[in-house]
């Protein structure tokens, strides 16, 4: 216990050297297709905990996700962009579902080019 509360204090002070050396924050890209309400996956669930967790940390947080169109905003510190959907909601088949995640990643490529 004294061991993980010395690595937990040490942690903290690491992050506060590294906020004194730098005036920006360090800027962490998330891509995921689940991260908007309602989240039920698994995947978007530990996306969102991630997200908080990492803003918490004086990071700047930019969470691409997939939506029914393209709008940002911020959440909890955290830069959401949704990414509009290019097909319909994919239900049942494999290959329409890989073919929808494969033009939500191209579109999230483009989007942070941007």
């Amino acid at each position: 216990m004294k061991l993980i509360n010395f690595f937990h204090s040490l942690n903290k002070e690491i992050l506060s050297f590294l906020d004194h050396l730098t005036e920006q924050k360090l800027k962490i890209a998330l891509i995921s297709y689940y991260f908007e309400p309602p989240v039920t996956s698994g995947v978007g669930v530990h996306t969102k905990f991630l997200a908080e967790y990492i803003a918490k940390n004086n990071c700047e947080v930019h969470v691409f996700c997939s939506n029914t169109d393209y709008e940002s905003y911020k959440w909890k510190n955290i830069i959401v962009h949704n990414i509009g959907r290019t097909l319909s909601n994919v239900n049942g088949s494999l290959s329409k579902k890989r073919l929808e995640y494969f033009l939500f990643e191209s579109e999230v490529v483009k989007a942070v080019i941007r």
